[in-house]
């Protein structure tokens, strides 16, 4: 997927019916999520960013979500060779833009995060572009890049999908669920 590339971003990913399906399902009130302290990562630094949202997809080599199947139409667009993590995530609505810190969330794979709504809290690279949160906007980038976020002050709450998977070589196989 990013052969040469280290930031790929597709927007509009998902035709609009099943991206108001998906969003609805994470939405509602049937949908699962768990909180948890800090956000990037659970250091003393971090925590002072409040809670999170979160809901395990894919962790430790299982499928840990009855709604993992929501998920298909982005693998086919990622065509992972295996995953590491798959993990939905709610941040609610701050008071100023704060930002995450620095981070990777873990090193030679693929980071993919996908954005379930248009909110001001943009994902930031530390060598490269900002790239803003946008509804259905998929960014696939190459996960030793360090990067940091930052909570939304214009909407309830941040919502996407953030991946973490291996890269699917020419020679492998083709992708299945």
């Amino acid at each position: 997927m990013l052969k040469n590339e280290s930031i790929k971003v597709i927007d509009d990913a998902l035709d609009l019916e099943y991206f108001t399906y998906l969003r609805n399902v994470m939405w509602s009130d049937e949908f699962p999520w768990f909180m948890s302290e800090g956000y990037a990562n659970t250091s003393t630094d971090q925590l002072n960013l409040g809670f999170k949202l979160t809901h395990n997809f894919y962790h430790g080599f299982n499928i840990r979500s009855n709604f993992f199947e929501l998920l298909t139409p982005l693998l086919e667009i990622m065509q992972p060779k295996a995953f590491i993590r798959v993990q939905g995530v709610v941040t609610p609505r701050a008071d100023e833009l704060v930002k995450t810190g620095y981070h990777t969330d873990t090193i030679d794979c693929v980071t993919a995060i996908y954005y379930l709504n248009t909110n001001n809290g943009s994902l930031h690279f530390e060598d490269g572009p900002e790239v803003k949160a946008l509804e259905n906007r998929l960014v696939i980038f190459n996960s030793n890049l360090r990067h940091i976020s930052t909570k939304c002050t214009d909407d309830d709450r941040r919502t996407f999908i953030n991946f973490n998977y291996y890269e699917r070589l020419e020679k492998d196989h083709e992708f299945r669920l």
